[in-house]
């Protein structure tokens, strides 16, 4: 035990084959001691672990050499450095502000080593204007964005540094690192700041057209003058009112969805809408469409005759017809509430009948329920001579108005009736629905005018009726 203390305390870790020497001596001493077998592994055991343990001296473990052994010699090649990469958009922009847009360098090879530069070029090749760009440090939203490992990748903004008229351009940008240079090309598109023609005109009208009671240019599209080429939600669509309940927030894109238009409340007066492009590297916004204000109007009434009921009668040289179920709808101010109407006729006009004839009187319109109306015609009948039939048309011009707040808007229509007089035609009535003649036979109801007389040389009247219920044979109407 002694000599295996004596040869931890020399081990001389320079000398591998002095130890070896150390170590065989320290194992002869060892078989003259009386536990001779374990001190004998246990100096083999140390041998190993000091071996193991230094560095580089595993080495010479015999496991480890080589039964065949050679040098072999390496020449690395010589470091030329990376070659600098640069990949660039297609750019689109609009001629009211300097274009931007976002690429990418690679190698990024550590603070002020990669230098970026670039320039515009027109269609004829000349340069029309330069690219500023830095790395991008944060986002648009201000969030931070890191710096990335060398030999990473980085973004950049180019910023043109002057304002381009619309047209065709070609972007050049040049990447260099240390003494090497790597230029690319991209197209660049600037537009005119508007709407398209045909849609500005179409969205102007329709802008107009503001009323009570409905949701204002719902389901509209904006075409810009860039067409599809610039991403939708690029766009943003303002639409407000006066009326603080009927508030939307701006409208990402080119179309107008209808839970995203705002309705037109009776407490609305103006309507206002404009379009932006929004920049998508700087949050800048410039009018694509700038705004436009329009007052809220009252819809125009609506005058429905596709149901009119008319009943006419004649007793002696009394004549009355009567038209009903004259329906007008009154405009919406909200969802519960409806404009005033009223109806007015003006002076009946008589076709194919004299007024000396019909010496015509008319009513003025009386509503008869919501929404529903008649008018009542009245006239003494004065057959000339020698003609017991008359038939003509009267024509009434109605005005229906719309009131409500300070708002007026109304609607015109024309009345047409048939008319058909006879000589003493005493009690005889009838009626006819939605302007269709009633059935022949119908208990002294009219079907359709009575023929004239003949033209075979004879002069004589047509007679008269001697009771309302008499039937007539229908001839057509002339």
């Amino acid at each position: 035990m002694a000599t295996l203390i004596t040869l931890t305390n020399h081990f001389p870790f320079d000398d591998v084959d002095k130890f070896e020497a150390q170590l065989r001596e320290s194992q002869q001493k060892a078989f003259r001691e009386d536990n001779s077998r374990d001190i004998v592994s246990k100096i083999q055991l140390y041998g190993y672990i000091a071996k193991l343990l230094a560095p580089g001296k595993s080495f010479y473990f015999p496991q480890n050499h080589g039964a065949l052994e050679y040098n072999i010699r390496i020449i690395l090649p010589e470091n030329r450095g990376a070659t600098p990469e640069i990949i660039l958009p297609q750019v689109r922009s609009f001629d009211k502000m300097p274009g931007t847009f976002q690429f990418t360098i690679s190698p990024y090879n550590g603070e002020g080593s990669n230098r970026v530069s670039g320039i515009v070029k027109n269609s004829s090749g000349t340069t029309v204007a330069t690219v500023n760009s830095a790395p991008m440090t944060q986002t648009i939203n201000g969030t931070p964005i890191p710096v990335p490992s060398r030999g990473g990748k980085r973004d950049y903004i180019g910023t043109i540094d002057k304002v381009l008229p619309a047209g065709n351009y070609i972007v050049v940008m040049t990447h260099t690192i240390a003494n090497k240079s790597t230029p690319r090309e991209t197209d660049m598109q600037v537009y005119e700041t508007g709407l398209s023609q045909e849609n500005k005109d179409y969205i102007q009208r329709r802008f107009e057209r503001a009323y009570y009671g409905t949701y204002h240019m719902m389901n509209m599209s904006l075409v810009p003058a860039s067409g599809g080429a610039v991403r939708p939600e690029e766009f943003r669509i303002y639409l407000s009112t006066d009326d603080q309940g009927s508030q939307v927030a701006p409208i990402e894109g080119l179309s107008i969805p209808q839970n995203r238009a705002p309705y037109l409340s009776a407490n609305s007066n103006t309507v206002k809408m404009k379009m932006t492009w929004k920049q998508p590297e700087t949050g800048k916004e410039i009018d694509i469409l700038p705004e436009m204000t329009a007052e809220v109007k009252l819809r125009q009434p609506t005058i429905n005759l596709s149901e009119k009921s008319e009943d006419e009668s004649q007793s002696g040289g009394k004549w009355r017809k009567t038209i009903s179920k004259i329906f007008i709808q009154a405009p919406d101010l909200d969802q519960k509430t409806k404009a005033k109407v009223t109806l007015k006729a003006d002076r009946p006009q008589l076709d194919g009948i004299d007024n000396s004839t019909l010496n015509l009187e008319m009513s003025e319109p009386r509503e008869t329920g919501t929404g529903e109306w008649e008018i009542e015609l009245t006239g003494t009948v004065r057959m000339p001579a020698g003609k017991s039939v008359a038939e003509g048309t009267i024509t009434i011009p109605l005005t229906a108005t719309a009131v409500a707040k300070d708002k007026v808007s109304s609607s015109k229509s024309n009345l047409t009736v048939n008319v058909e007089l006879r000589r003493d035609r005493s009690s005889r009535t009838g009626a006819t629905q939605g302007g269709a003649s009633p059935a022949p036979g119908a208990g002294g109801t009219r079907t359709a005018p009575t023929p004239r007389p003949s033209t075979g040389g004879a002069t004589g009247r047509t007679p008269a009726p001697t009771q309302s219920t008499q039937q007539r044979q229908p001839t057509p109407r002339r």
